[in-house]
């Protein structure tokens, strides 16, 4: 399944740029005139006196988004057909987005007048409030589109698929992405060759980042220069010599170099600029890494000297910035729920919480039991909640076997809604709510059991819900596409709304995207924590007595789609749609409650005397 370049540009990026819209709005507006219809008469701007507001520009799933809100006083003259002179002010309070892009409301424009009336001089002020208005109206109307002209590019990136035979290595999200992508964003193009200014000094300072990888120095050295492995964690092209004084480019040209020194499994010395309109010309930082190899993971150090000053800040957030995601994944024991989980994302995150032994205790009952854990893939962190329900569905019984999985996402719903409401709430509200659930489908290849169509049906009221079919190595091709087709048709039937959602705001790229992920689901997938090896290459996959079942080769099963599908296109939107949609529900509902339970109260403290 191909994926669209839009997805290079998914998730949020903004700059501010109040200083910028302030000078363009007194630059415009400044000596804007009109003309009467007697000869001589004109109104015009003759200064602006104050812009207060803010103005951002802001990027999200490749479309360029303008926020600002400004309030603009200015002055204005006039003369009158007979050569008097006329002035006064004008006041708009409210220059924004609402009024210019989205016509939610008008301009509003408040003018004085502090010359003394007259016949004249009321003509004069009709035509500034009349002409001269709309002049004003017009020109702030192209506010927007000059914000996206001149700032969009700074902040936009294209995407250029990679091949799928581009890379040799794994493309999950592993040490690799961590590594070798902490201080790389994906810009636009390849660097332009201009004339170098050597001469004009240019002021740098230095960013620095550690990390530690559980995997071997020579290992993590070869991700980082290898030009096969490359293309594997930055998802697109890749070239390396990985000799001295030869010249290196990753993300499809966006950044540029030479190697300096190369000492294997230990250190590597780069030239490095990034292809940006900010970045100066000619100018290139030096990058060194150096791997300290431990007992049982590597450190890893990232230098990075001669970073121009201003662009630290974007940088270091393409490196601090926070994701968060949470999952739960529901369905029955032995499914390979803990396995999946820890494939998707490369680690060992979770244990199989199943009976291996015979005088284990059954579960009586559902459990919840979350894990925590921080994954970084190029350079952005995922403060990735597992919530895994061991129990689920074992009974012979099991009437209200959902109840406390519903019960622990309002819970969460709950609790960040009491956190929204506090009066002295923190800035940031650590957000604890599930923003997808993994629904395992056993793979049975004949239609849904009861107990799937129940709880999807309710699971599907709070959470997105994405089913899976589990151990799909079982089926054969035709049985999984004829089980997949049934499947879909029951839920189509029992009118379950799934994730993921279009919306009026989707363009039709996204329309398209998620057209083909519901063509998809529910995905057919195999887990496995385990590396085997295919004509020379380590993958990870399940061997058998019959062949391997390699679980990234979209031949075999649907595991890629999924992970990309939760870590790469939709993990952002995952994240709005629990906020705008399920969360705003519950929301509501509780705050009319609220309400209802305050109207019924009685009016006054003796009421009942």
């Amino acid at each position: 399944m191909a994926l669209p370049p839009s997805t290079a540009n998914w998730h949020w990026k903004n700059k501010n740029v109040t200083p910028w819209a302030k000078e363009w709005i007194t630059r415009e507006l400044t000596g804007l005139s009109v003309s009467g219809d007697k000869e001589g008469e004109t109104a015009s701007v003759s200064q602006v006196t104050s812009v207060e507001g803010d103005v951002e520009i802001g990027q999200r799933k490749s479309k360029l988004l303008t926020i600002f809100d400004c309030d603009v006083r200015l002055e204005w003259i006039g003369t009158t057909s007979s050569a008097e002179e006329v002035k006064g002010s004008l006041h708009i309070p409210e220059v924004s987005h609402e009024i210019i892009c989205d016509g939610l409301s008008e301009f509003v424009f408040q003018w004085s007048l502090a010359t003394a009336p007259s016949p004249e001089v009321d003509a004069v002020y009709k035509l500034a409030r009349t002409k001269l208005q709309g002049a004003i109206e017009t020109k702030l109307s192209s506010l927007a589109r000059a914000i996206i002209d001149t700032h969009g590019k700074d902040i936009q990136v294209s995407g250029t698929s990679t091949p799928t035979n581009a890379a040799s290595g794994p493309s999950t999200p592993t040490v690799a992405a961590a590594a070798a992508a902490k201080l790389a964003a994906k810009p636009a193009a390849p660097i332009t060759k201009a004339a170098a200014t050597p001469d004009k000094a240019i002021n740098v300072s230095n960013i620095v980042v550690e990390a530690t990888f559980q995997a071997s120095g020579d290992d993590l050295y070869s991700l980082l220069t290898d030009e096969k492995r490359i293309p594997a964690w930055t998802r697109n092209s890749a070239v390396s010599q990985a000799k001295p004084d030869t010249e290196y480019s990753l993300f499809g040209g966006g950044v540029k170099g030479k190697y300096i020194s190369l000492t294997q499994g230990k250190e590597i010395v780069q030239t490095w600029a990034l292809s940006s309109p900010k970045w100066p010309s000619g100018h290139a930082a030096t990058l060194t890494t150096t791997l300290d190899q431990g007992s049982d993971s590597t450190k890893v150090k990232f230098s990075l000297a001669g970073v121009p000053l201003g662009m630290e800040d974007e940088i270091r957030r393409n490196i601090e910035g926070y994701y968060t995601l949470l999952t739960v994944d529901t369905g029955q024991t032995g499914l390979g729920k803990s396995t999946l989980i820890n494939t998707i994302f490369a680690s060992h995150l979770i244990d199989s919480k199943g009976r291996f032994s015979s005088d284990e205790p059954v579960r009586q009952t559902t459990e919840i039991q979350a894990d925590s854990h921080v994954i970084v893939e190029n350079g952005v962190k995922l403060r990735l909640n597992i919530v895994d329900t061991p129990g689920f569905a074992d009974q012979v019984n099991n009437e209200g076997c959902w109840d406390p999985i519903i019960k622990y996402i309002k819970d969460q719903h709950s609790a960040y809604l009491r956190k929204e409401l506090t009066a002295m709430r923190d800035r940031y509200i650590q957000d604890t709510r599930i923003h997808c659930c993994l629904y395992f489908i056993s793979p049975t290849g004949h239609n849904l059991r009861p107990i799937d169509v129940i709880v999807m049906k309710k699971l599907s009221e709070v959470v997105n819900v994405v089913p899976v079919i589990a151990k799909a190595d079982s089926l054969t091709l035709e049985e999984r596409e004829n089980f997949k087709s049934k499947i879909r048709e029951e839920l189509i039937y029992h009118n379950i709304r799934l994730y993921p959602f279009d919306t009026d705001e989707d363009e039709e790229e996204e329309v398209q995207l998620n057209e083909t992920i519901r063509e998809v689901i529910p995905f057919a997938v195999v887990g496995s924590e385990n590396n085997v090896i295919i004509d020379g290459k380590s993958v990870r996959g399940r061997k058998t007595r019959w062949g391997v079942v390699n679980v990234e080769d979209p031949n075999h099963c649907e595991f890629v789609h999924l992970r990309n599908f939760l870590t790469r296109t939709h993990l952002q939107d995952l994240i709005e749609t629990t906020a705008q949609i399920h969360y705003e529900a519950f929301r509501s509902k509780q705050l009319l409650a609220l309400k209802e339970g305050v109207n019924q109260r009685p009016a006054g403290g003796n009421a009942q005397q």
